[in-house]
């Protein structure tokens, strides 16, 4: 349920972070 957007928001910050 919350997996699926808990993980692309995961990734959406890791990469702004990095970014």
């Amino acid at each position: 349920m919350l997996e699926f957007p808990a993980m692309k928001l995961f990734l959406h910050v890791a990469l702004k972070l990095r970014g």
